[in-house]
């Protein structure tokens, strides 16, 4: 599943940031928890959470819980509880 991402036309994304999206596409955990980092650090926490969710949910405990972290801090404590959980039962403290 190809996820598009924002950037203004007259503003050229760095050729790392276009390899972590192409990499994340293609469903490289490790890719998708890299760009999740990178879009929480320009205030983009909506998209992260995607990245972040879609590599824990491939099995990634730093995914889980840097989502879990994200998730507590917008409020939604449920959740958080869950993917911290799940980071926690595969040993990422």
């Amino acid at each position: 599943m190809h996820i598009p991402h924002n950037h203004s036309p007259e503003q050229s994304p760095e050729p790392e940031v276009e390899q972590l999206y192409t990499a994340a596409n293609a469903g490289g955990t490790d890719a998708m928890v890299s760009l999740g980092l990178l879009l929480g650090e320009q205030d983009r926490p909506t998209e992260a959470e995607h990245w972040w969710q879609a590599a824990a949910r491939g099995g990634d405990p730093a995914a889980a819980c840097n989502l879990g972290n994200l998730l507590h801090t917008r409020g939604r404590p449920k959740e958080a509880e869950h993917w911290l959980q799940l980071a926690a039962d595969q040993g990422y403290a």
